[in-house]
C-alpha cells in the first residue's frame, strides 16, 4: 500500500500489541481467503524441508486452495437477496435503497468472512451529503473493541484502522496515513465519533484528533 510520495506499512498501528497474535493469524486466514498466499507457502516450505529439497521442488502451486473452495462452498446465506415485506408497510422504497447500496453483496462477502476468518464485520454509516445509507465491510484484523463484563458479547468501544488522504501542514502535501475511527457508546457517557491519528505507538489518548 504505497504511492509515489509516501510508503504506507501494509500492517496497520491498532491499540494494545497484546491483541497482535489474533490480527496475525486473521491475516494468515485473509490472505489465504484472497489467493495471495504464495509468500506464506514458500516460508512454510522453507521452514519444512531443507533447501535442496525446496529447490527440487520448483514453483510451488496455489491454484489449489481448500480452505477457500470449503469457505465458499458453506457461505451460501445470502446466495439469493432476502425478502423484505410488511403486510402494513410498503416496503418498495426501502428494498430500492438497500439494492443501491450494495448491502446484500456485502453481506454474502461478510459471511464469507465469518466462516473464513472466524468473525467479520459490517459498517453502517449515514452520508448527510448523499442522504442515503453505506455499508462495507471490514476485517477483523483492522479493528479492535472491547465491552463491558456486563455483556462481552456487545463491543461498546470500537477502534478501526482506515488508510486516509491527508495534508498535516508539513508542506508534503496530501499523503496517506493510517487513521483510527472511533466510535464510543459505552455506558454513562456522550456517544462520540472520532477520527485520530495514531503517533506511531498504540495509545488512543495519545493520538492526535482530527475529526475535523
Amino acid at each position: 500500500m504505497a504511492d509515489s510520495s509516501t510508503t504506507l506499512s501494509k500492517t496497520p498501528p491498532l491499540p494494545h500489541p497484546e491483541d497482535d497474535k489474533r490480527r496475525k493469524n486473521t491475516r494468515l486466514r485473509r490472505r489465504i481467503l484472497e489467493g495471495i498466499w504464495k509468500q506464506d507457502l514458500e516460508q512454510r516450505a522453507q521452514s519444512f524441508f531443507t533447501a535442496g529439497t525446496v529447490a527440487r521442488l520448483g514453483v510451488l502451486d496455489t491454484s489449489r486452495n481448500l480452505a477457500r473452495t470449503v469457505t465458499n462452498q458453506l457461505a451460501v446465506l445470502y446466495d439469493q437477496p432476502p425478502k423484505i415485506a410488511h403486510p402494513d408497510a410498503d416496503l418498495d422504497d426501502f428494498r430500492g435503497r438497500l439494492k443501491q447500496a450494495g448491502l446484500w453483496s456485502i453481506d454474502a462477502r461478510n459471511c464469507r468472512n465469518t466462516i473464513g476468518l472466524r468473525e467479520s464485520l459490517i459498517r453502517a454509516d449515514y452520508s448527510t451529503a448523499l442522504g442515503e445509507l453505506t455499508y462495507r465491510s471490514v476485517s477483523p484484523d483492522m479493528v479492535w473493541a472491547e465491552a463491558s463484563p456486563d455483556q462481552p458479547d456487545e463491543p461498546d468501544y470500537i477502534v478501526e484502522a482506515r488508510v486516509r488522504q491527508l495534508d498535516l501542514g508539513d508542506g508534503k502535501g496530501k499523503n496517506d496515513h493510517w487513521t483510527w475511527d472511533c466510535l464510543d457508546v459505552r455506558p454513562d457517557r456522550e456517544p462520540k465519533y472520532k477520527v485520530l491519528l495514531p503517533d506511531g505507538g498504540s495509545d488512543v489518548e495519545g493520538a492526535r484528533d482530527i475529526t475535523e
